[in-house]
Protein backbone atom coordinates (compact mmCIF):
# COMPACT_ATOMS: atom_id res chain seq x y z
CA UNK A 1 0.00 0.00 0.00
CA UNK A 2 2.99 2.51 0.76
CA UNK A 3 3.87 2.11 -2.79
CA UNK A 4 0.82 2.77 -4.35
CA UNK A 5 0.71 6.53 -2.33
CA UNK A 6 4.42 6.91 -3.16
CA UNK A 7 3.51 6.27 -6.80
CA UNK A 8 0.86 8.70 -6.88
CA UNK A 9 2.45 11.31 -5.52
CA UNK A 10 4.95 11.06 -8.32
CA UNK A 11 2.22 10.84 -10.56
CA UNK A 12 0.94 13.73 -9.10
CA UNK A 13 4.27 15.98 -9.57
CA UNK A 14 4.58 15.25 -13.20
CA UNK A 15 1.14 15.64 -14.15
CA UNK A 16 0.51 19.07 -12.14
CA UNK A 17 4.19 20.37 -13.20
CA UNK A 18 3.00 20.82 -16.51
CA UNK A 19 5.66 22.13 -19.34
CA UNK A 20 6.74 25.18 -20.68
CA UNK A 21 9.95 24.42 -22.48
CA UNK A 22 9.75 25.19 -25.89
CA UNK A 23 10.21 27.82 -27.39
CA UNK A 24 7.87 29.06 -30.69
CA UNK A 25 10.14 29.33 -33.85
CA UNK A 26 10.00 32.92 -34.53
CA UNK A 27 11.60 32.98 -37.10
CA UNK A 28 8.54 31.46 -39.29
CA UNK A 29 5.75 33.02 -37.28
CA UNK A 30 4.91 37.26 -38.25
CA UNK A 31 5.00 40.07 -36.23
CA UNK A 32 2.11 41.95 -34.99
CA UNK A 33 1.73 44.45 -37.51
CA UNK A 34 -0.05 42.13 -39.99
CA UNK A 35 -3.52 42.98 -37.45
CA UNK A 36 -5.21 44.01 -40.82
CA UNK A 37 -4.42 40.60 -42.19
CA UNK A 38 -5.49 38.73 -38.91
CA UNK A 39 -8.92 40.74 -38.55
CA UNK A 40 -10.10 39.82 -42.11
CA UNK A 41 -9.32 36.46 -41.46
CA UNK A 42 -11.32 36.39 -38.12
CA UNK A 43 -14.69 37.95 -39.72
CA UNK A 44 -14.26 34.86 -42.45
CA UNK A 45 -13.96 32.65 -39.32
CA UNK A 46 -16.73 33.71 -37.57
CA UNK A 47 -18.50 33.73 -40.56
CA UNK A 48 -18.20 30.04 -40.98
CA UNK A 49 -17.50 28.66 -37.51
CA UNK A 50 -21.14 27.34 -35.99
CA UNK A 51 -22.91 29.67 -33.22
CA UNK A 52 -21.48 26.96 -30.15
CA UNK A 53 -18.05 27.17 -31.51
CA UNK A 54 -15.53 28.49 -29.06
CA UNK A 55 -12.24 29.47 -30.43
CA UNK A 56 -9.40 27.85 -29.10
CA UNK A 57 -5.82 29.43 -27.29
CA UNK A 58 -3.10 27.36 -26.94
CA UNK A 59 -1.66 27.40 -22.78
CA UNK A 60 1.54 27.48 -23.64
CA UNK A 61 1.72 31.00 -25.58
CA UNK A 62 2.78 34.70 -24.67
CA UNK A 63 -0.23 36.19 -26.68
CA UNK A 64 -3.67 35.85 -26.49
CA UNK A 65 -4.02 35.48 -30.59
CA UNK A 66 -6.34 32.44 -31.28
CA UNK A 67 -5.35 32.86 -34.83
CA UNK A 68 -1.89 32.00 -36.47
CA UNK A 69 -0.80 33.37 -39.72
CA UNK A 70 2.63 31.23 -40.68
CA UNK A 71 3.94 30.50 -44.55
CA UNK A 72 3.33 26.68 -44.33
CA UNK A 73 4.42 25.98 -47.87
CA UNK A 74 7.14 28.31 -48.20
CA UNK A 75 4.87 30.31 -51.12
CA UNK A 76 5.78 33.89 -49.80
CA UNK A 77 2.05 33.78 -48.88
CA UNK A 78 0.62 33.16 -45.00
CA UNK A 79 -2.16 30.12 -44.30
CA UNK A 80 -4.19 30.79 -41.42
CA UNK A 81 -4.25 28.33 -38.87
CA UNK A 82 -7.27 28.40 -36.17
CA UNK A 83 -8.84 25.57 -33.66
CA UNK A 84 -12.15 25.48 -31.91
CA UNK A 85 -14.39 23.39 -30.07
CA UNK A 86 -17.94 23.11 -30.37
CA UNK A 87 -20.96 22.67 -27.40
CA UNK A 88 -22.33 19.37 -28.04
CA UNK A 89 -18.80 18.13 -29.01
CA UNK A 90 -16.71 19.12 -26.58
CA UNK A 91 -14.26 16.64 -26.07
CA UNK A 92 -13.08 17.10 -30.18
CA UNK A 93 -11.13 20.01 -30.94
CA UNK A 94 -11.20 21.30 -34.65
CA UNK A 95 -8.71 22.54 -36.72
CA UNK A 96 -8.35 24.60 -39.68
CA UNK A 97 -6.23 25.69 -42.53
CA UNK A 98 -7.35 28.62 -44.22
CA UNK A 99 -5.57 29.85 -47.43
CA UNK A 100 -6.18 33.71 -49.06
CA UNK A 101 -7.38 34.43 -52.62
CA UNK A 102 -7.19 38.32 -53.53
CA UNK A 103 -8.92 39.62 -50.36
CA UNK A 104 -10.91 36.61 -49.46
CA UNK A 105 -10.03 33.82 -47.58
CA UNK A 106 -11.08 30.15 -47.81
CA UNK A 107 -10.69 26.43 -45.87
CA UNK A 108 -8.61 23.97 -47.50
CA UNK A 109 -8.36 21.35 -45.21
CA UNK A 110 -9.56 20.43 -41.94
CA UNK A 111 -8.60 18.19 -38.97
CA UNK A 112 -9.93 16.51 -35.81
CA UNK A 113 -8.01 15.70 -32.50
CA UNK A 114 -9.25 14.36 -29.07
CA UNK A 115 -9.27 16.95 -26.45
CA UNK A 116 -9.97 20.34 -25.01
CA UNK A 117 -7.39 21.89 -24.72
CA UNK A 118 -4.37 23.07 -27.31
CA UNK A 119 -1.34 22.99 -24.96
CA UNK A 120 1.27 23.85 -26.95
CA UNK A 121 1.09 25.27 -30.85
CA UNK A 122 4.62 25.18 -32.66
CA UNK A 123 6.28 25.28 -36.26
CA UNK A 124 9.34 23.67 -36.92
CA UNK A 125 11.15 22.14 -40.13
CA UNK A 126 11.52 18.94 -38.46
CA UNK A 127 11.94 17.19 -42.08
CA UNK A 128 14.02 19.27 -43.30
CA UNK A 129 12.60 20.12 -46.38
CA UNK A 130 12.49 24.02 -46.11
CA UNK A 131 9.12 23.92 -44.81
CA UNK A 132 7.50 23.60 -41.27
CA UNK A 133 5.55 21.12 -39.77
CA UNK A 134 2.79 21.61 -37.72
CA UNK A 135 3.22 20.13 -34.01
CA UNK A 136 -0.12 20.29 -32.11
CA UNK A 137 0.04 18.91 -28.10
CA UNK A 138 -3.65 18.49 -26.52
CA UNK A 139 -4.99 17.68 -23.34
CA UNK A 140 -8.20 16.88 -22.27
CA UNK A 141 -7.93 18.65 -19.25
CA UNK A 142 -6.14 21.66 -18.31
CA UNK A 143 -2.90 20.43 -17.22
CA UNK A 144 -3.85 17.44 -15.19
CA UNK A 145 -3.82 14.44 -17.90
CA UNK A 146 -1.20 13.06 -20.32
CA UNK A 147 -1.00 15.14 -23.21
CA UNK A 148 -0.98 13.96 -27.07
CA UNK A 149 1.11 14.81 -30.02
CA UNK A 150 -0.10 15.47 -33.59
CA UNK A 151 2.79 16.58 -35.89
CA UNK A 152 0.91 17.39 -39.61
CA UNK A 153 3.01 17.91 -42.64
CA UNK A 154 1.07 20.35 -45.02
CA UNK A 155 1.40 19.43 -48.87
CA UNK A 156 -0.60 21.10 -51.48
CA UNK A 157 -2.99 22.10 -49.47
CA UNK A 158 -3.76 19.25 -47.56
CA UNK A 159 -2.28 18.40 -43.76
CA UNK A 160 -1.43 14.65 -43.65
CA UNK A 161 -0.56 13.39 -39.88
CA UNK A 162 3.00 11.70 -39.75
CA UNK A 163 3.33 10.98 -36.14
CA UNK A 164 0.81 10.63 -33.13
CA UNK A 165 2.31 9.83 -29.35
CA UNK A 166 1.24 9.54 -25.94
CA UNK A 167 4.15 12.54 -24.16
CA UNK A 168 4.86 14.94 -21.20
CA UNK A 169 6.55 17.00 -22.45
CA UNK A 170 9.21 17.33 -25.67
CA UNK A 171 12.19 19.17 -26.66
CA UNK A 172 13.17 20.87 -30.11
CA UNK A 173 16.46 22.05 -30.83
CA UNK A 174 19.67 21.06 -32.52
CA UNK A 175 21.48 19.32 -29.96
CA UNK A 176 24.39 17.61 -31.49
CA UNK A 177 24.53 20.95 -33.85
CA UNK A 178 25.01 19.04 -36.95
CA UNK A 179 22.41 22.17 -38.44
CA UNK A 180 19.47 19.17 -38.39
CA UNK A 181 16.55 19.92 -35.54
CA UNK A 182 16.60 16.91 -32.83
CA UNK A 183 13.11 16.09 -31.43
CA UNK A 184 12.54 14.28 -28.34
CA UNK A 185 9.80 13.28 -26.94
CA UNK A 186 9.37 12.44 -23.44
CA UNK A 187 6.92 10.15 -22.22
CA UNK A 188 6.00 7.41 -19.12
CA UNK A 189 5.21 3.96 -19.52
CA UNK A 190 3.53 2.06 -16.92
CA UNK A 191 5.79 -1.03 -15.38
CA UNK A 192 4.25 -4.27 -15.69
CA UNK A 193 5.98 -5.56 -12.91
CA UNK A 194 5.18 -2.73 -9.67
CA UNK A 195 3.29 0.72 -9.95
CA UNK A 196 5.86 3.10 -11.00
CA UNK A 197 5.67 4.60 -14.07
CA UNK A 198 8.90 4.74 -15.99
CA UNK A 199 9.85 7.91 -18.03
CA UNK A 200 11.14 7.84 -21.19
CA UNK A 201 12.96 10.17 -23.71
CA UNK A 202 13.20 9.20 -27.55
CA UNK A 203 15.30 10.54 -29.76
CA UNK A 204 13.80 11.26 -33.49
CA UNK A 205 14.79 11.55 -37.09
CA UNK A 206 12.80 12.17 -40.06
CA UNK A 207 13.75 10.32 -42.79
CA UNK A 208 11.59 10.65 -46.29
CA UNK A 209 9.26 12.47 -44.04
CA UNK A 210 8.60 10.15 -42.18
CA UNK A 211 9.63 9.80 -38.08
CA UNK A 212 12.34 7.14 -37.39
CA UNK A 213 13.45 6.63 -33.12
CA UNK A 214 16.72 6.90 -33.29
CA UNK A 215 17.11 5.62 -29.52
CA UNK A 216 15.70 5.64 -26.38
CA UNK A 217 16.77 6.21 -23.02
CA UNK A 218 14.63 4.64 -19.69
CA UNK A 219 15.67 6.64 -16.91
CA UNK A 220 14.74 5.62 -13.50
CA UNK A 221 11.44 4.68 -12.43
CA UNK A 222 10.87 7.11 -9.61
CA UNK A 223 11.38 10.35 -11.36
CA UNK A 224 8.44 12.50 -11.89
CA UNK A 225 9.78 15.79 -14.36
CA UNK A 226 8.89 19.39 -12.91
CA UNK A 227 11.56 21.34 -15.43
CA UNK A 228 12.69 20.44 -18.29
CA UNK A 229 14.74 22.98 -19.92
CA UNK A 230 17.28 22.80 -23.24
CA UNK A 231 19.80 24.88 -24.64
CA UNK A 232 23.57 25.16 -23.99
CA UNK A 233 24.94 23.00 -21.03
CA UNK A 234 28.36 24.09 -21.81
CA UNK A 235 30.62 26.34 -23.55
CA UNK A 236 30.15 24.34 -26.75
CA UNK A 237 28.02 21.46 -26.17
CA UNK A 238 23.66 21.70 -25.86
CA UNK A 239 21.53 19.44 -24.17
CA UNK A 240 18.24 18.91 -21.98
CA UNK A 241 18.36 19.73 -18.07
CA UNK A 242 15.89 17.73 -16.56
CA UNK A 243 14.78 18.65 -12.59
CA UNK A 244 12.60 16.07 -11.14
CA UNK A 245 11.15 14.45 -8.04
CA UNK A 246 12.75 11.70 -6.22
CA UNK A 247 9.65 11.38 -4.01
CA UNK A 248 8.58 14.04 -0.56
CA UNK A 249 11.26 16.37 0.04
CA UNK A 250 13.77 14.73 -2.57
CA UNK A 251 14.58 16.01 -5.49
CA UNK A 252 17.59 15.73 -8.45
CA UNK A 253 18.76 16.59 -12.18
CA UNK A 254 19.83 14.72 -14.98
CA UNK A 255 21.79 15.93 -17.43
CA UNK A 256 20.78 14.40 -21.17
CA UNK A 257 23.49 15.61 -24.38
CA UNK A 258 22.94 13.60 -27.90
CA UNK A 259 26.24 12.53 -29.60
CA UNK A 260 26.31 10.10 -32.57
CA UNK A 261 22.27 9.92 -32.54
CA UNK A 262 22.25 8.41 -29.31
CA UNK A 263 20.85 9.94 -25.91
CA UNK A 264 23.83 10.19 -23.42
CA UNK A 265 23.46 10.85 -19.22
CA UNK A 266 26.25 12.83 -17.97
CA UNK A 267 26.06 11.49 -14.49
CA UNK A 268 24.32 8.07 -14.24
CA UNK A 269 23.78 9.19 -10.43
CA UNK A 270 20.34 9.96 -9.20
CA UNK A 271 22.05 11.73 -6.37
CA UNK A 272 24.62 13.87 -7.79
CA UNK A 273 22.13 16.78 -8.02
CA UNK A 274 20.61 15.93 -4.67
CA UNK A 275 18.45 18.77 -2.90
CA UNK A 276 15.61 19.00 -0.69
CA UNK A 277 13.48 21.99 -2.31
CA UNK A 278 11.84 21.94 -5.97
CA UNK A 279 14.68 24.45 -7.53
CA UNK A 280 14.50 24.92 -11.39
CA UNK A 281 17.72 24.65 -13.32
CA UNK A 282 18.59 28.09 -15.50
CA UNK A 283 21.01 30.11 -16.97
CA UNK A 284 21.26 32.68 -13.63
CA UNK A 285 24.08 35.28 -15.04
CA UNK A 286 22.75 35.13 -18.63
CA UNK A 287 25.67 33.75 -20.36
CA UNK A 288 23.80 31.77 -22.63
CA UNK A 289 24.97 28.26 -20.63
CA UNK A 290 22.41 26.90 -18.55
CA UNK A 291 23.18 25.59 -14.78
CA UNK A 292 22.29 22.82 -12.59
CA UNK A 293 20.52 23.95 -9.37
CA UNK A 294 21.97 22.51 -6.04
CA UNK A 295 21.70 23.43 -2.50
CA UNK A 296 23.67 24.14 0.60
CA UNK A 297 23.78 24.20 4.19
CA UNK A 298 24.76 27.44 5.60
CA UNK A 299 27.35 27.50 8.24
CA UNK A 300 26.30 26.79 11.79
CA UNK A 301 22.68 25.43 10.53
CA UNK A 302 24.63 21.73 10.25
CA UNK A 303 22.82 20.01 12.81
CA UNK A 304 19.19 22.10 12.42
CA UNK A 305 16.16 20.03 11.37
CA UNK A 306 16.00 19.98 7.31
CA UNK A 307 12.91 21.47 7.45
CA UNK A 308 13.99 24.61 9.18
CA UNK A 309 17.54 24.99 7.77
CA UNK A 310 17.53 28.34 5.48
CA UNK A 311 19.22 26.51 2.67
CA UNK A 312 21.67 28.68 0.20
CA UNK A 313 20.59 27.50 -3.69
CA UNK A 314 23.72 26.79 -5.77
CA UNK A 315 24.39 26.69 -9.40
CA UNK A 316 26.97 24.99 -11.25
CA UNK A 317 27.67 24.92 -15.00
CA UNK A 318 29.03 21.04 -16.34
CA UNK A 319 32.23 21.40 -17.72
CA UNK A 320 31.01 18.47 -20.30
CA UNK A 321 32.92 15.97 -18.44
CA UNK A 322 33.00 15.31 -14.49
CA UNK A 323 33.57 18.71 -13.00
CA UNK A 324 30.92 21.38 -12.35
CA UNK A 325 32.12 24.91 -11.66
CA UNK A 326 30.06 27.59 -9.13
CA UNK A 327 28.96 30.36 -11.06
CA UNK A 328 25.93 31.83 -8.61
CA UNK A 329 24.51 31.41 -5.31
CA UNK A 330 21.22 32.76 -3.49
CA UNK A 331 18.47 32.71 -0.86
CA UNK A 332 15.42 32.32 -1.29
CA UNK A 333 12.46 32.89 0.88
CA UNK A 334 9.53 31.74 -0.87
CA UNK A 335 7.12 32.74 1.90
CA UNK A 336 7.77 36.30 1.81
CA UNK A 337 8.20 36.24 -2.18
CA UNK A 338 11.77 37.26 -2.43
CA UNK A 339 15.40 36.17 -3.03
CA UNK A 340 19.27 37.89 -2.65
CA UNK A 341 21.71 37.07 -5.12
CA UNK A 342 24.64 36.72 -3.17
CA UNK A 343 27.85 38.96 -3.83
CA UNK A 344 30.61 36.71 -5.69
CA UNK A 345 33.31 38.99 -3.01
CA UNK A 346 31.13 37.31 -0.49
CA UNK A 347 33.24 34.12 -1.58
CA UNK A 348 30.80 32.30 0.34
CA UNK A 349 32.31 32.98 3.47
CA UNK A 350 28.82 33.75 5.03
CA UNK A 351 25.75 32.80 6.54
CA UNK A 352 22.74 34.08 7.87
CA UNK A 353 21.02 34.70 11.09
CA UNK A 354 17.10 34.64 11.25
CA UNK A 355 14.79 35.78 14.26
CA UNK A 356 10.97 35.53 13.59
CA UNK A 357 11.05 34.59 9.96
CA UNK A 358 8.72 36.57 8.42
CA UNK A 359 10.60 39.93 9.90
CA UNK A 360 14.14 40.29 9.35
CA UNK A 361 17.25 38.19 7.67
CA UNK A 362 20.96 39.32 8.53
CA UNK A 363 23.44 38.03 6.16
CA UNK A 364 26.59 37.97 8.31
CA UNK A 365 30.62 36.39 7.56
CA UNK A 366 30.88 33.13 8.89
CA UNK A 367 34.83 33.25 9.67
CA UNK A 368 33.98 36.76 11.58
CA UNK A 369 30.62 37.79 12.16
CA UNK A 370 30.66 41.20 10.30
CA UNK A 371 27.74 42.25 9.50
CA UNK A 372 27.22 42.17 5.38
CA UNK A 373 23.71 42.62 4.83
CA UNK A 374 20.07 42.69 6.17
CA UNK A 375 16.34 42.32 4.96
CA UNK A 376 13.50 43.59 7.13
CA UNK A 377 9.72 42.53 6.55
CA UNK A 378 6.92 44.55 7.50
CA UNK A 379 3.47 43.61 6.83
CA UNK A 380 1.75 46.52 4.99
CA UNK A 381 -0.82 47.46 6.89
CA UNK A 382 2.10 48.32 9.93
CA UNK A 383 4.93 49.65 7.83
CA UNK A 384 6.90 52.30 9.22
CA UNK A 385 10.10 53.22 7.38
CA UNK A 386 12.74 54.36 10.03
CA UNK A 387 15.20 57.19 8.84
CA UNK A 388 17.86 54.58 9.16
CA UNK A 389 16.24 52.49 6.20
CA UNK A 390 16.02 51.99 3.05
CA UNK A 391 12.72 50.64 0.89
CA UNK A 392 13.79 47.95 -1.11
CA UNK A 393 10.80 47.25 -2.73
CA UNK A 394 6.86 47.24 -1.46
CA UNK A 395 4.16 44.84 -2.53
CA UNK A 396 0.69 44.73 -1.80
CA UNK A 397 0.93 42.78 1.38
CA UNK A 398 4.79 43.45 2.29
CA UNK A 399 7.26 46.32 2.41
CA UNK A 400 10.76 45.30 2.11
CA UNK A 401 13.88 47.95 4.51
CA UNK A 402 17.13 47.46 4.66
CA UNK A 403 19.79 49.20 6.81
CA UNK A 404 22.43 49.09 4.04
CA UNK A 405 22.76 52.05 1.93
CA UNK A 406 25.34 50.34 -0.33
CA UNK A 407 23.18 50.71 -4.04
CA UNK A 408 25.15 48.00 -5.41
CA UNK A 409 23.94 45.41 -2.43
CA UNK A 410 20.57 46.66 -2.81
CA UNK A 411 20.00 45.82 -6.05
CA UNK A 412 20.98 42.20 -5.31
CA UNK A 413 17.70 42.07 -3.67
CA UNK A 414 14.65 40.64 -6.02
CA UNK A 415 11.26 40.24 -5.89
CA UNK A 416 9.87 36.57 -7.05
CA UNK A 417 7.26 37.01 -9.62
CA UNK A 418 5.15 34.06 -9.92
Amino acid sequence: MKKFYYASFLFSVFLLAGCNIIQSNVELMKPPQLDKKRASLKSTIDALLPIDATLITPLQTQSNNTITLIDLDDDKYDEGVVFYTEKEQSETLIGLILKQNNNDWAVVDQIELNGQYIEELTFFDLTNNGHPEVIISSTSENGYSEKQMSIFQYNEGMLKEILNTPLYTYVIDDLDQDNQLDFIVVKYELESTNPYVVPILSLYNFQDNQPIVLDELRLNSTLGFYNVINGFVTESKKGVLLDYSLGPNSYSTEIITVENNTLQQAFNDQFRFYKFNMINSEDTNHDGILEIAEERVPAFYEDIHYRMIPYITTYYEWDGLTSLSLVNERYYNYENGFYFEIPSEWDSDFTLLQGDISSRITFIKASNGEKLFDITISPISEAQQAKEEFMLARTKTRVFYTSFFDKTLQKHFKLIHY
